[in-house]
Parts: structure tokens; C-alpha cells; sequence
């Protein structure tokens, strides 16, 4: 779920930025799945966090 929120983030950045605007189409898929990939660390210190509170 954290790599879906980072992407729509970074795609959402993407969008901002007025000179990225004419390579949108080129960009966003690097930026989604650049915060997809980001977020799998991300959900693994999550994980590793609930397992200790709960253990």
C-alpha cells in the first residue's frame, strides 16, 4: 500500500513541475514505479515494527 501512495506522490510531482510537461508521458511511469520499488523497504521496516510490538 506504501508503494501505491510514494507513486501517486511522484506522479502527482511529475505533473507539477511545468517543464517535465512535455515529457509527461516518457516520466510517469519512471515515477511510479521508482515509489512502487521505494516502498517495498518501506512496508519491510513497517512489517519488522508490528511484528515486534505484537511479539
Amino acid at each position: 500500500m506504501g508503494g501505491f501512495v510514494l507513486a501517486g506522490m511522484l506522479v502527482v510531482i511529475v505533473l507539477m513541475i511545468p517543464s517535465l510537461q512535455g515529457e509527461v508521458l516518457r516520466i510517469i511511469p519512471i515515477a511510479a514505479g521508482v515509489g512502487d520499488v521505494l516502498g517495498i523497504p518501506l512496508a519491510m521496516i513497517a512489517v519488522r515494527s508490528i511484528t515486534r510490538k505484537t511479539s
